[in-house]
């Protein structure tokens, strides 16, 4: 039997810190365990909170990169309607409480050129969001240094898509053309809402520097 183990101020049973380290590190916090050093399992403990973070932050950026790629298939797929949707916020039809407006209604084709705008910036999105995701997971039992240079390409995905849902949807989508006047718009402004701030959490997340794995 081994026994409890002092760790800080608190006495840990072996298998508390197994259970945080997963089973790939049994045999070796039983071993260390045994021997009663207590700083190589502590450090073992913090590598295994290090290798969790850095399986999350690869998940969490194809998760974004994913979602982004799903978006611009999705209208692609349905072109016709997400130019006709572009052309009815451009317009400004159908804005009763703020009829005034400080931009130009404008039609195609700016609208399509709007709608490529978007197009584009959901593409990097995902690029950028997926190739830090890849880059991650390939690094992710490597040092702290090079572990943070890995996550560069899923920042700047995710900085991307607070650029495309927050900059292009609320600032001059929502404020600029009060988009949220109309039915269709204001779905359109909601969505875009989530999806800025999922691109703004996985950043906050990301920019959170690991401890080296054990």
């Amino acid at each position: 039997m081994i026994a409890p183990i002092v760790m800080g101020n608190r006495l840990c049973q072996p298998h508390q810190l197994i259970g945080g380290l997963g089973f790939g590190h049994v045999g070796k916090v039983r071993q260390i365990a045994r021997s009663r050093d207590i700083g190589k399992l502590h450090q073992l403990a913090i590598g295994g909170v290090a290798m969790i973070d850095r399986d999350l932050k690869a998940i969490f950026s194809a998760l974004l990169g994913l979602m982004a790629l799903f978006y611009l298939l999705q209208n692609l797929i349905n072109l016709d309607q997400a130019y006709a949707s572009l052309d009815y916020v451009m317009s400004q039809a159908d804005h009763a409480a703020y009829p005034g407006n400080l931009l130009p209604a404008l039609g195609p084709p700016w609208t399509r050129a709007a709608a490529w705008l978007v197009f584009a910036g959901e593409f990097v999105t995902a690029f950028l969001a997926l190739l830090g995701a890849w880059k991650m997971a390939r690094a992710r039992r490597l040092d702290a240094d090079e572990f943070a240079a890995a996550k560069k390409w899923a920042k700047l995905g995710a900085g991307m898509a607070i650029i495309v849902w927050f900059g292009f949807f609320h600032v001059f989508g929502a404020a600029g053309y009060q988009m949220w006047q109309t039915e269709i718009g204001a779905g359109s402004f909601q969505g875009a809402f989530y999806y800025a701030a999922f691109g703004f959490f996985v950043l906050l997340y990301l920019g959170q520097r690991e401890d080296e794995v054990a």
